[in-house]
């Protein structure tokens, strides 16, 4: 089972966006392949934004976990919580989707208020 088990958002090095860092992690035994993650805020001026996450491995064993990214171009803002969509392919070669969730943020000076 692959879940985001936190997440803080920042601006981006050039200030003009945001964006969604975080953990993600496989509780199962098994191990995950194929790995991807889809990140969608909800941001005032612009509404419904998604983008396909970087991470620091497409690949997680059981009880392991990996860094992800999520570069939201010209947001200011995230309204709510972002929603979370996972997918991956067991070792047997199945794709799984995992449901999409928010997770919860980390605590951190950084995530912005409200």
């Amino acid at each position: 089972k692959l879940d985001v088990i936190g997440w803080r958002s920042a601006e981006t090095r050039d200030g003009q966006g945001l964006e969604v860092m975080g953990t993600l992690r496989n509780s199962g035994t098994g191990t995950a392949g194929g790995v991807r993650l889809e990140v969608t805020i909800n941001e005032p001026n612009y509404g419904e934004l998604s983008a396909s996450a970087f991470l620091d491995r497409q690949a997680l064993g059981g009880n392991s976990s990996t860094r992800f990214r999520a570069v939201f171009p010209r947001a200011v803002t995230i309204e709510g919580e972002p929603a979370f969509e996972i997918g991956f392919i067991t070792l047997g070669g199945q794709r799984e989707d995992a449901d999409a969730s928010p997770a919860e943020p980390e605590p951190t000076a950084e995530a912005p208020a409200g």
